[in-house]
Order: structure tokens, then C-alpha cells, then sequence
């Protein structure tokens, strides 16, 4: 069965937003790719006491994953010095450190306990952060160490941009969204000047380079300078219950501003003039371009676009899923599907209950959790998923551990299966593969058996003690010995009703019958038996049987 896959890309324009599936409804604040393919995105925890929101990509957003830490901080930014080493900061003075691309992440010393809103690095050594109240902190040895600078401001401080690692501009904005100023440095953060006021809050920034900066805030408000902030311009202002909250340009002519109620805001020109290419209404918080034809925006609600060439996804699902069509209970096993030519990754389903491993791979493990259900595969371009191909599993349902019980010196499962393994004290028995194991030692014995599903089980172990010590079957009627016997079976008559006694294989068919005598001791000869079990059979004057048991030639 193909299903189709329904993916948004428009073929009439250029470049397009295309919303991604982030896999969390948090509030993404900050983004940052390392390449085209390679990003990590951060935000608030969904609820008090949840982790920090940290999802990362290795496909170019078509599939996110979230990473769980030990952290609840909410975090406001992002940011890598390169391909495996990141930063991302938050509230009480947090900043966590990954050097594996953002899968595992560890909290750093930072001597600070505000809120950090912004963290950025103009050299994989050099960084800085800042926050609440006007705090600044500086790093020369790539995150290890921080120390406190002076920003001269007491407002918050929401971005901050280098344009080398000298010359920075940070913004400003009150709670209210009111009272904007920019401050720059050109001395790497040692003092700040304000070259800019605003009554609208700033709370975006785009550094071109040192002399052309981006600002934006309260009321959708733009400005811009090109002579490294000495003079400023307005170039735009929109919807006064809207506010601009990041920017990026990809060189000195074409940016981006975004904002709430899902602004993003474009130029080609310089700013000159600004459109509004959004399409959504949910907010958007943070932007970053890993090149200047690929970007992305992360906002509220787990709200995730990218920005890329039109395209068109596979219009072909993949050949053939190879795998089981049938497993058993809990079982882990795997799938795979031909490479696709044009496919940068895979995508696969599964049902909800099951796990999936290796995500993105031609390869993947499944566990099914004793559910049934259908796993299908896709491949994924940089427009997405393509046709999908689907498959249905069938699930044995699992089988019970296989009971042992005990006649004598033998061992019995009490399952029909098709084939049978016992183990002593956990330790595999060379050659013990039948129904039934003749013990010769103590221990603990188990039996692994494989059901005509081919489905297995091993049983609980069974104790066995006093090996070595002769049994006798005794009675109110007779007693029988000993037991293992070799060349006769002795049996003492104690009541009259015991007059006939017969030897069975274990099919049933009579080998020795004889009269038993209740004066005498009752001597059987067994030279003509082979070695195995057999069943003795005691029977009274009217034929009815009145005890069975089990013996065993040695």
C-alpha cells in the first residue's frame, strides 16, 4: 500500500517559508544551524519542574528530536562555535555547553544568576552573554571561564551581535516594550556607549557587518544605520500590537526581521522597503541562516519554518520494506529499504506504542511492545518526506514460560513445542534438547523452549537437591526399589489388593507383566530392558490399577 505524503511548497515563487514539524509545543526562543542540515533549537519547559526545551536536527528540520536534560531553566539563545560545540543560555545565569552537536549538554560556570537573554560567539574562544538588569559576561577561553563586564545599563539587554571580535551592538526594551536604546563596543565589551534611543523597546538585531546594523521593536519599528551606528534611520513601522523580536541578513542588502502574530518582515534592498512575507499567526522569536539560501525561525508553540529554494518532493515511495511480517511479544527487530538516489535522509513510522531507533537511516530497530501495527518509510529531500510505502506486522502474542515438573530423576516440560534446550543453574546443557532431561547432579534447572510460532520462553528455574540418594515408591499397598534400577526391580507386597504389576514404555505398550505374591519379596528381572524411563503399573484382583510409577534403567 502507497500512501501520499502532503507537504506545503509553492512553485510560483522563488524562495518559501515552509512550516516543519518540531515534534514539542514549547516555546522556541532561539535557533542556530551549523550547516544546511545540522541545527539545535531551544526554549521554556512545558510545565514547572519540566526540562529545558532542546531539539536538534540532522536533516534539515524534517525531522526533530527532542533532547532531555537534567536542566528546568527556561532558555532565550543559541549559538555554535562549530560543528559539534554549542552554547545555549537562560534564566538564572544559565549556560549549558555541548561539544557533540547538542545531544548531551552540561551546565557551565557562569558567576551570574539573572536571566542570560542572549549569547553569541564572533570567535570559537571569544563569547558573550547578556540579560536581565544590564548583566554582560565574556568568555576568552571558549566557555570554560567567564567573567562580569560593565554594560553601564540597568534595563535588559535581549541581543547582542558582534560584527568581529571587537566591535559589538547590543538592544535594549523595558518591560512594556518601551524605552529602546543600543549600545556599541569596539574595545571587545571593556566599555559601552549608547548611540541609539528609541521610545519603542528594541529587541531584534541584524549585523550586517561593522557598519551596517538592523534593529527592530515595540510597534514593528526598523531602524537602520550604515556608518557603524553614528547616525540611524527609521525604516519602517507597522501594527503598534505587534513587536519586531529577531533579525538576520545574509549580506548587507537582504535580511529579515521577525515578530509576533507570525511576522517576518524581508528586504532586498537595503531597507528600503520591507514586506511582510508571513503566512501563520503564531509568534516568531528566533532566526538563523546557515547560508544565505537556507533559514530558519523558531517561535511559539513549538512553532518551526525554513526558508529554501521551491522544490518538489519524491513523487516515488521506496520498492520494498525488508523485514518479518511477524514477531514475537516484546521483540526487537529491524527493517531497512534500498538507498533512494536524491534522498539526504529517511523517514519512518511506526505505531505510536512501539520505539524506533535509528530515525533517518535506510536501516532502523524497532520494538514493538507487544503491539501490532504498520511501519511504513519515505524518503526526504530538502521539501520533505515523498510517497510512502507501508507494511503491516503481525504480532504472536507472547509465550508463557514453559512449566517443569518432576518424576523421579527426570526433568518434564509440560509444553508442546518444537524444539527444547535446558539449562542448569543458567548455563547451557550440551546435547539436552528433548521433552524431558534425566538430572544427575543439584542445581537449579530451566528449559528454553521455541513454540510453533518460533517464538521462545525459558521457564522458572526448578530446584533440584539430594541427587544420589535411592529412591523407593512406597505405599499402603507395596513398596518398589530401588529406583534407578539395572537388572532387576524388587517390589514388596503390603496389602492383599496388589496382585498384578506390568512394565509400559512410555507409549503405553506392556514389556514384563507378572502375579505378584504377597508372602514373598517380588523379584523382576529387567536384563531384557534397554536403558530409559518406564512406567510400572500396579494393578488389584479385578484389574483396576491402583498406582503408576515411574522408573528408570540405568
Amino acid at each position: 500500500m502507497v500512501t501520499m505524503s502532503i507537504y506545503a511548497c509553492s512553485l510560483n515563487a522563488q524562495f518559501v517559508w515552509t512550516p516543519q514539524v518540531s515534534n514539542v509545543t514549547a516555546e522556541l526562543r532561539g535557533v542556530y544551524f551549523t550547516n544546511s542540515n545540522h541545527g539545535v533549537a531551544v526554549g521554556a519547559p512545558t510545565g514547572i519542574g519540566l526540562p529545558s526545551t532542546i531539539i536538534r536536527t540532522d536533516d534539515a528540520g524534517n525531522i526533530w528530536t527532542p533532547i532531555i536534560t537534567a536542566f528546568t531553566d527556561t532558555l532565550r539563545a543559541v549559538c555554535f562555535t562549530d560543528d559539534t560545540t554549542g552554547f545555549a543560555s537562560g534564566a538564572n545565569g544559565r549556560i549549558l555547553k555541548t561539544t557533540d552537536g547538542g545531544t548531551i549538554w552540561d551546565s557551565v560556570s557562569t558567576g551570574v544568576n539573572s536571566l542570560l537573554r542572549t549569547i553569541t560567539f564572533p570567535t570559537p574562544l571569544v563569547g558573550y552573554a547578556a540579560g536581565g538588569g544590564g548583566v554582560m559576561i565574556k568568555t576568552i577561553d571558549g566557555g570554560a571561564t567567564w567573567t562580569t563586564l560593565t554594560s553601564g545599563v540597568t534595563q535588559d539587554l535581549i541581543n547582542m551581535r558582534f560584527a568581529n571580535v571587537d566591535t559589538g551592538f547590543a538592544v535594549s526594551s523595558n518591560g512594556t516594550f518601551t524605552n529602546g536604546f543600543i549600545i556599541k563596543t569596539t574595545d571587545g565589551g571593556a566599555t559601552w556607549t549608547s548611540v541609539y534611543t528609541d521610545p519603542q523597546g528594541l529587541l531584534g538585531l541584524a549585523v550586517a557587518n561593522a557598519d551596517t546594523i538592523y534593529a527592530g521593536g515595540g510597534s514593528q519599528v526598523i531602524v537602520q544605520s550604515i556608518d557603524g551606528g553614528t547616525t540611524w534611520t527609521n525604516q519602517y513601522t507597522g501594527n503598534t500590537g505587534s513587536n519586531i523580536r529577531s533579525g538576520f541578513f545574509v549580506n548587507s542588502t537582504h535580511g529579515f526581521m521577525v515578530g509576533d502574530v507570525g511576522a517576518i518582515f524581508e528586504t532586498k534592498d537595503a531597507g528600503a522597503t520591507w514586506v511582510n512575507v508571513g503566512t501563520q499567526t503564531n509568534g516568531n522569536l528566533g532566526m538563523h541562516f546557515p547560508t544565505a539560501d537556507t533559514g530558519y525561525v523558531a517561535g511559539n508553540l513549538g512553532n518551526m519554518l525554513r526558508y529554501n529554494p521551491t522544490c518538489l518532493p519524491f513523487l516515488t515511495a521506496p520498492a520494498q520494506i525488508f523485514g518479518v511480517d511477524s514477531i514475537c511479544g516484546k521483540d526487537s527487530v529491524s527493517f531497512y529499504i534500498n538507498a533512494m538516489p536524491g534522498a539526504n535522509s529517511y523517514y519512518w513510522k511506526v505505531p505510536p506504542a512501539a520505539t524506533l531507533y535509528n530515525q533517518g537511516d535506510t536501516l532502523v530497530w524497532v520494538k514493538f511492545n507487544n503491539i501490532v501495527g504498520k511501519i511504513s518509510a519515505a524518503g526526504v529531500n530538502q521539501c520533505g518526506p515523498g510517497d510512502s510505502l507501508e507494511t503491516s506486522v503481525y504480532l504472536y502474542p507472547p509465550t508463557p514460560p514453559a512449566p517443569v515438573s518432576k518424576n523421579l530423576d527426570t526433568l518434564f516440560s509440560n509444553v508442546n513445542a518444537i524444539s527444547y534446550q535446558w539449562y542448569v543453574n543458567g548455563n547451557i546443557i550440551p546435547n539436552a534438547t528433548l521433552s524431558y532431561y534425566v538430572f544427575t547432579a543439584n542445581g537449579n534447572y530451566s528449559v528454553l523452549i521455541t513454540d510453533l510460532n518460533g517464538c521462545t520462553s525459558i521457564s522458572i528455574p526448578y530446584a533440584v537437591n539430594n541427587v544420589g540418594i535411592s529412591e523407593i515408591y512406597e505405599n499402603e499397598m507395596y513398596e518398589v526399589f530401588p529406583n534407578p534400577f539395572t537388572n532387576y526391580i524388587e517390589i514388596n507386597v503390603k496389602n492383599t489388593k496388589a496382585v498384578n504389576a506390568e512394565i509400559n514404555d512410555l507409549l503405553g505398550k506392556v514389556l514384563v507383566s507378572v502375579q505378584l505374591s504377597s508372602s514373598t519379596k517380588n523379584i523382576i528381572s529387567t536384563n531384557n530392558l534397554a536403558g530409559g524411563i518406564y512406567l510400572m503399573k500396579i494393578f488389584d484382583t479385578n484389574k483396576t490399577q491402583i498406582g503408576v510409577e515411574m522408573i528408570l534403567k540405568k
